[in-house]
């Protein structure tokens, strides 16, 4: 179980842009597009933390903050 506070608990490795996700379109171009606060907590347990996404409970987001941001 993990409580994510607010509290420095760590470091990154490198550079890491936690709200906007780039992607190569076929022609060579890239497009970025806003990442939900939901799937921002879920990727970073996932992939700092080593827990799989099917273990992962996310509490206290109301969904009309995950609607909004999406």
């Amino acid at each position: 179980m993990a409580m994510l506070n607010g509290d420095v608990g760590g470091t990154l490795p490198a550079l890491v842009v936690l709200d906007t996700m780039a992607t190569q379109l076929p022609t060579g171009e890239y497009s970025e597009q806003k990442v939900l606060i939901y799937e921002i907590i879920q990727e970073l347990v996932n992939h700092y933390g080593g827990e799989p996404i099917s273990n992962i409970v996310i509490e206290d987001i109301p969904r009309r903050i995950r609607k909004i941001m999406k």
